[in-house]
């Protein structure tokens, strides 16, 4: 689940899993994680994200984010 999370740069590095179940009783990683970006293409930030991703065939069901970090992320590249 992690690792592509990763792969297709939704976060960098992963900080927390958690094994839950979804609204219809489906088993879903929630991982929260950090991507690193370049603020205006000159400073380093982080962005934190929270995705959910399904136990059963790995695929990404949500991801999400502060407002702040829904602006960081577009005025980063």
């Amino acid at each position: 689940a992690v690792q592509s999370l990763i792969s297709q740069g939704i976060i960098s590095t992963q900080s927390g899993i958690l094994l839950t179940t979804d609204a219809v009783g489906q088993p879903v990683y929630t991982v929260v994680g950090i991507k690193t970006e370049k603020l205006f293409g000159m400073f380093n930030i982080s962005v934190n994200k929270t995705a959910q991703v399904s136990a059963q065939n790995g695929q990404i069901l949500s991801t999400n984010q502060s407002s702040l970090s829904k602006i960081l992320d577009l005025l980063s590249f």
